[in-house]
């Protein structure tokens, strides 16, 4: 948020290099370095997730929980990997109720598959900005 990812990839290294045994630590790291990394590549950026999701739920907070969900409904979008990130926002839903995230990866999913009506009409639910400006784009 701040900018500043190179000195956050270089203290998420030293915490990686440390193995803690504090299992959310390791999520936190696991899903916080590849987006430090812009040339990340998705195979790499897929195993630290993979790592990350490992974690027992227990181990962490329950924002933290709905971050790596959000991440890896990402990961399958990336990936295109439609089915699996479906599936995923259906059980983020399930667990944490709707959100924009959820309204704006749905709609990149369906822009994926040219299907931009059904796009725009899920954008025109959401009253937040984001949607409004995102449902500007795919009319663009």
């Amino acid at each position: 948020m701040l900018g500043r990812k190179d000195e956050a990839l270089k203290i998420y290294l030293r915490v990686q290099n440390l193995n803690p045994s504090d299992k959310s630590v390791i999520a936190v790291v696991a899903n916080n370095i590849p987006s430090c990394r812009a040339e990340q590549n998705l195979l790499e950026a897929r195993k630290k997730l993979k790592t990350a999701l490992q974690v027992e739920s227990s181990k962490l907070t329950a924002r933290q929980r709905r971050v790596l969900l959000l991440n890896q409904a990402l990961m399958h979008l990336f990936s295109n990997q439609r089915e699996p990130c479906r599936r995923t926002l259906e059980e983020f839903v399930k667990k944490y109720g709707s959100s924009t995230e959820v309204t704006l990866i749905e709609a990149a999913l369906y822009v994926r598959s040219k299907e931009l009506q059904k796009a725009l009409a899920i954008l025109k639910d959401d009253p937040s900005k984001e949607a409004k400006l995102t449902a500007v784009q795919v009319l663009l």
